[in-house]
């Protein structure tokens, strides 16, 4: 039976015992190590310190939060956050993480790179800043058809050499200094419609048309 059986046999079965902690929480380094990820594991460990505050960890709390961060834009971050409990007086360094989410959900990417750099958890978990780069890229695109390669590498914290490998692993073309995106839904306006169905472009040319 592999760890993560084992853990999910062990949640399944004693979900509220507090005695099972130390198992889950080595499997919050377990995931680090082996760049895996389980919410529902983490979420478990996180529902008995709330059920048991004095059982506490603050280590693996922000180990946890760390890893939901590298989920967004899934909710995973948040579900965590709600379960920290009240009687618990919240460290800085899950301070700083709870700041660096909502840094990366308003695009402050510059500031998230910056915040991170102080943060010594971050540095210790492999794959946290290509699980970022994704996140980043993923808005860019759905938010702009085309961007300068130099502001790209500056939300990404990368140089153009790695900017270029992401490019070429996604197929993206560039232009000059720009880097298109692929159009999509998301990155090209929409038409505008009235209340009766008649296309805000029909109405356009039929006024033009009139004049």
């Amino acid at each position: 039976m592999s760890d993560k059986e084992l853990v999910h046999q062990a949640i399944e079965n004693h979900r509220y015992n507090p005695e099972i902690l130390p198992n889950l929480e080595a499997y919050v380094d377990y995931q680090i190590a082996n760049q895996s990820y389980d919410l529902d594991a983490n979420l478990a460990i996180m529902k008995l310190y709330q059920f048991n505050p004095q059982t506490t960890n603050h280590a693996v709390m922000a180990k946890i939060l760390a890893k939901s961060l590298m989920a967004l834009p899934e909710s995973d971050f948040m579900l965590c956050t709600y379960l920290i409990p009240n009687e618990v007086e919240v460290t800085d360094e899950v301070l700083s993480l709870i700041h660096m989410n909502t840094q990366l959900e308003t695009c402050n990417f510059a500031g998230f790179w910056a915040k991170k750099a102080e943060h010594a958890v971050l540095k210790a978990i492999p794959g946290f800043d290509e699980a970022v780069r994704e996140i980043v890229l993923t808005a860019l695109a759905r938010s702009h058809q085309g961007l300068p390669s130099a502001t790209i590498c500056a939300m990404l914290n990368c140089d153009s050499a790695e900017l270029g490998k992401m490019l070429v692993a996604r197929g993206w073309k560039t232009e000059g200094a720009q880097v298109k995106f692929p159009l999509s839904a998301d990155n090209q306006p929409k038409q505008k419609v009235s209340v009766d169905g008649i296309k805000y472009g029909d109405v356009s040319a039929m006024l033009a048309g009139m004049s």
